[in-house]
């Protein structure tokens, strides 16, 4: 499901939960519109074509979903996605948790001990030219740097103690975590670090910590 879309208002939103609610499926993946540099909505907007909800009405948006889909039973468990107890996506979950996963066949991505690899684009050079085509060292800056980009997408947060036995450092001498949580937008409880419900809509602003 996408929001945010131009001249919607809350009252589609609200039809689109009537239709999640009779269809009543397990999982739902539910994006704010983003509009993309180079494409044909993106140009229409700027050239005032196309108009798009105000921030505000946008909000209200998100936080009427919110509302109607926990009382539907949904669980956000990340920034865009929602699910019924036991649903969550383990495959989406595994990149959040900047977990290994092995990518195979053509053009597909893979991270392996350290190393982010991408496939060969075509079935010849697959088969005959070694299947990996390009490779990158994903050094352990990086690999903490992404640590907290991905996983602060999670509800939950990032685990302070699983990121120091992984990392072997404490996440606050590492990044300036505690001024974000002075201004409102991170909080440390119960092991975790994660957004505030003000964070979350100001998220651009902290991962850029991370970036």
């Amino acid at each position: 499901m996408i929001y945010a879309l131009p001249y919607q208002s809350l009252d589609h939103i609200k039809t689109d939960i009537e239709i999640i609610k009779e269809l009543d499926v397990e999982h739902i993946s539910y994006y704010s519109l983003i509009l993309e540099e180079h494409t044909v909505l993106n140009n229409m907007v700027n050239q005032g074509k196309i108009t798009l909800p105000e921030e505000d009405l946008v909000g209200d948006m998100s936080d009427l979903i919110n509302v109607e889909l926990t009382k539907l039973g949904y669980s956000k468990y990340e920034i865009s996605n929602y699910s019924k107890p036991g649903y969550e996506s383990r495959h989406n979950l595994l990149y959040w948790n900047c977990e290994e996963y092995i990518g195979v066949g053509m053009r597909a991505n893979g991270y392996l001990n350290s190393y982010r690899y991408q496939n060969q684009h075509t079935l010849n050079g697959y088969l005959h030219k070694g299947y990996k085509e390009t490779k990158e060292f994903i050094d352990i800056e990086e690999q903490m740097k992404e640590y907290f980009l991905l996983g602060l997408r999670k509800t939950k947060g990032v685990s302070y103690s699983e990121f120091i036995n992984r990392f072997n450092i404490n996440p606050f001498d590492k990044f300036n975590l505690k001024k974000w949580i002075d201004k409102g937008l991170l909080e440390f409880k119960d092991d975790y670090i994660c957004f505030t419900k003000v964070g979350i809509d100001l998220g651009n602003i902290v991962f850029e910590e991370f970036v």
